[in-house]
């Protein structure tokens, strides 16, 4: 790979236009040059260089316009990575077991999430789902998970199910006309066992999930929830209706989906992002990878108020927030931490970047 290489997947990433693939090609290159040992760069001119180039574009910035730099050496790493030839892999992030085992073992932190979902059926059954399984398929006559071990022989009289996580769970979920769906943290998904003989593929979210559709022109893929309706034939997009979030937020990745709130409709194309309040829809430009990285094992926000960040924190780590008192400056923050890392890590990143100081106390972690 050439210096030119390099730097082109350096600029996709800073841009959002980098795949998911790139996304995590990129940062575990820097996840496990980091590992392995610490950056040096004092005879490498070309890396010296990328990181005089870079700091701006991959920094952490707080509402108030203090940079702490966080992000440089991701370029470094990768460029680092590529010359000196040390062996590439891709992984499933949601398969990172070691750290969570080390992170129990630390007095005061908190681990992440990890797989954790039920799926009840409509005669009342519930089942838990197996936390070393990927995922769970649904066709017309069975249940299996993903690598086809059987999870129900038969379920001829089940018209309807619902897969749940819980706060701290994730899941993914096949559905019957092949549509793959990642559950997000304290997430509710009600389908029909088969989409045959249905005009349109009606299902229900109550929570946040990214959505890859199948394609099918004549039956519509139609995602309700809090009130909105998402459209589509066949694309990539992701919602989250959290009933504790101000408005319902679809961001699309692929395709173009059709969003109706009320009498409100509007159409979005690839890199826009709606939401939804009060009926009203507002539709703005947004880095779609920053909208979808859960999925792939990332915190990542972007000018995000420190509200929103937390909520998101409550969920995946399964704690209570409690403000003992106002910050004085409610700053909006911009970076990136793994959800695989314990708790202490996305707090140290908020203190380090505002005068926010933060506690944990058993399942509580308390704003000061």
């Amino acid at each position: 790979m050439q210096e030119t290489e390099i730097e082109n997947l350096i600029q996709k990433y800073d841009k959002g236009q980098c795949t998911p693939d790139e996304i995590a090609l990129l940062e575990t290159w820097y996840e496990k040059w980091n590992s392995d040992k610490p950056l040096n760069l004092s005879d490498d001119a070309l890396m010296q260089d990328l990181l005089v180039n870079r700091q701006k574009t991959l920094s952490v910035v707080s509402g108030e316009g203090r940079t702490v730099k966080l992000w440089p050496r991701i370029a470094i790493a990768a460029a680092v990575l590529i010359l000196s030839g040390i062996g590439l892999y891709f992984f499933n992030p949601f398969h990172q077991e070691l750290s969570k085992t080390e992170a129990q073992q630390l007095t005061g932190d908190i681990a992440p999430g990890k797989n954790k979902a039920t799926l009840t059926l409509d005669d009342g059954k519930t089942i838990t789902l197996n936390g070393t399984k990927n995922g769970v398929m649904i066709n017309n006559s069975k249940l299996t998970y993903e690598d086809g071990t059987a999870l129900e022989s038969s379920m001829p009289s089940i018209k309807t199910l619902t897969a749940a996580t819980p706060r701290g769970g994730t899941y993914q979920v096949t559905l019957p006309d092949g549509s793959k769906v990642w559950l997000n943290a304290a997430t509710k998904l009600k389908f029909p066992s088969t989409f045959e003989g249905s005009a349109k593929r009606s299902i229900e979210l109550d929570g946040e999930a990214y959505f890859e559709i199948t394609k099918d022109s004549a039956h519509p893929f139609i995602v309700s929830s809090k009130g909105q309706e998402v459209e589509v034939l066949g694309t990539h997009f992701n919602v989250n209706a959290y009933t504790d979030e101000p408005g319902i937020k679809t961001a699309l990745l692929e395709g173009s989906v059709k969003v109706t709130a009320g009498t409100s409709l509007v159409v979005i194309k690839p890199g826009q992002q709606t939401t939804v309040k009060d009926n009203k829809i507002n539709v703005e430009e947004v880095n779609v990878n920053a909208t979808t990285d859960w999925k792939n094992g990332k915190f990542r926000f972007k000018n995000e108020p420190l509200g929103s960040i937390l909520r998101k924190v409550s969920r995946w780590y399964d704690v209570e927030i409690v403000y003992e008192s106002t910050p004085k400056n409610m700053t909006t923050f911009s970076g990136s931490v793994s959800r695989f890392d314990n708790v202490s890590a996305v707090l140290k990143m908020l203190e380090e970047t505002s005068d926010i100081k933060f506690s944990i106390e058993g399942k509580t972690i308390k704003v000061q």
